[in-house]
């Protein structure tokens, strides 16, 4: 799994059935966009050669209310993460929302 994510590290080498990448270079602009998704594969690789899990254990210890904010059409992080968050954090409320752009 990590050599993909080493792989997708350089969007120019994404498929073309990527569509979000655009998406992404719209909102964010492609100079931004490219170093962020550079450096976040980075930490990706890092936390996978670490072990993969980074507070899993530590999420039904937060005692406070939690606000969780997924976006609908997030290409990055799937709904499942969210969900998870929602399970395992007691007083966790998740809220899901959809970006429209109007161009």
């Amino acid at each position: 799994m990590c050599w993909k994510l080493a792989e997708f590290s350089d969007i120019d080498t994404w498929p073309d059935e990527l569509t979000d990448k655009q998406k992404f270079i719209t909102i964010y602009g492609e100079e931004y966009f490219r170093k962020a998704f550079e450096d976040l594969n980075k930490l990706y690789i890092e936390i996978y050669n670490d072990g993969g899990d980074i507070c899993k254990d530590k999420l039904p210890e937060i005692k406070c209310q939690t606000l969780i904010i997924h976006g609908a059409e997030d290409g990055a992080v799937p709904y499942s993460h969210a969900d998870y968050f929602k399970k395992n954090i007691a007083l966790s409320e998740l809220v899901c929302y959809m970006l429209i752009i109007d161009n």
